[in-house]
Parts: C-alpha cells; structure tokens; sequence
C-alpha cells in the first residue's frame, strides 16, 4: 500500500458508540500494529442513532434453547458490562491491556483491578496466547468471572484464505472459554461475538464457530446440567447472526 492509499471502512451505530469513546485508544493500536493513520470522521453523531434515551440498553433475550444435556443455550441483546452472569467472557489482546472495545469498556466498568489482576498473568506466565484464555476476578462488574480470550486478529476486509486461515484459532479460543467454564464450575457464561468488530472476523463465520463448538464441546464433553451459555452482544448484526447460527443448528427458539 502507497503512503497515500486510503480505504474507507463504513461503521454501523454500535461500532461508531465504541469509537466514540475510545477513538484515541484506537487509533494508537492502529498506528502501532499497522504503521498506518486511523482517520475518525462523524463517530460521535453516528454513534448517537439507535442509541435509546437513557442511554442504557435494555436487555432482550432474543432465543433460548434446552440441549439434551440440559445446559440452555441463548441469545441475548445486552450490554455485558452490565448483564448478570457468573462470567463475562473479554475479547482480549496477547498482553491483557484493554485499551479498546469491549475489553475497555469491561475494564472501566469492573474497576482497576481488572487491569492489576491481568498484568499478574502477564508477569507471571507471559503473553496469553491467540486461541487461548485466562480468568480473573471481576473487580465492580455484576459477575464473578472475567474469561480473557484471545482471539485471532485479521485485516480489515479479509479473504476466505485469511479467515480460513484463523478459522481454528476462534475454535482454540472458545474451547478454552468452554473448559474455564467447566473447570471453574461457572454456572452461566456470557460470550460475545470473539474476534469480530475491531478484530474484523466476518460476524457470520463468527457465529458459526461459536455455536459448532458449543455444540460440539457439549456433545463430547458434557456440561453440567443446570449450565446456562448466553451469546450476548450489543449490536443488532452480531445479535441477528447468532440467532441465525443457533436456529440452523438447533432450530427455533423455545421462546
């Protein structure tokens, strides 16, 4: 790419409200990763529609789902830094710094301690590495749990090589998550869309691994019983294409 090439990436509500608030946060990792200049343009008034008055949205269960396991499997449509689980899963980077997206709005949110508790892993045993997780304590979230998963990384506007390519690092990833869960004897566990959004995996191939390896862990594995796994996001597309994930696995909702 010449010095002077540009490409425009279009953002929807949700995304635009993120970089509303951590633009400068943003901008820097792309500087850094990429050696190229992130240029925010109407951020703040885009992310301002479909944004509800209060300024707090609302949670919706949008499907829910008994396997024969027992464990129940949904959707929701939620802010994670506030919905109510036993674990809040954090779409983390390698060194644990969440100066971005979900990971800084879950770190601002449960306080400093997050950060503290993340930078003891790192010193203690390194970089987390992509397809992998650790857990910390919550600090102030309505949680327990945080599971840090580190998911793979693509460029803007990958190709089918590329998300190939990473396909089975977003598997790792959410195996990891899944046998934290198990281990930890965590009742319910909120997942977001890993690797999506800032990370550019495509939304549906994202739901799609998600929910094959839920499916799959499930089936191999067995999860206790009384075991709630919700997909929770804040945006109306990753929303939508984990409705479309589950329902072409385990069909319609019970709901």
């Amino acid at each position: 790419m010449s010095d002077k090439e540009q490409v425009r990436i279009p953002l929807v509500s949700e995304q635009a409200a993120i970089l509303a608030r951590c633009g400068e946060a943003f901008c820097h990792a792309v500087n850094v990763k990429f050696n190229c200049t992130a240029i925010l343009r109407n951020v703040e008034e885009a992310g301002s529609f479909g944004s509800n008055t209060s300024g707090v949205l609302r949670a919706e269960k949008r499907y829910s789902t008994k396997l024969s396991s027992g464990v129940e499997v949904s959707v929701w449509k939620d802010d994670l830094t506030r919905h109510k689980v036993d674990a809040v899963v954090n779409a983390a980077n390698e060194k644990l710094k969440h100066g971005g997206g979900l990971a800084q709005a879950l770190s601002a949110a449960g306080g400093p301690m997050i950060q503290k508790y993340s930078d003891a892993i790192i010193q203690k045993k390194g970089k987390v590495k992509v397809g992998e997780a650790v857990h910390t304590s919550a600090g102030d979230l309505p949680c327990k749990h945080i599971i840090h998963a580190v998911g793979p990384c693509l460029s803007p506007n990958p190709t089918k090589w590329e998300t190939d390519q990473a396909a089975p690092l977003l598997y790792n990833a959410i195996n990891s998550i899944l046998r934290i869960v198990l281990n930890e004897n965590i009742s319910s566990v909120a997942i977001p869309a890993l690797s999506s959004g800032l990370f550019h995996f495509p939304r549906d191939r994202c739901a799609d691994i998600i929910v094959k390896t839920i499916k799959q862990f499930d089936e191999f594995t067995r999860f206790r019983s009384n075991l709630e796994i919700r997909l929770v996001n804040n945006d109306e597309p990753s929303v939508q294409e984990m409705e479309r994930a589950v329902k072409a696995i385990w069909g319609q909702s019970s709901i």
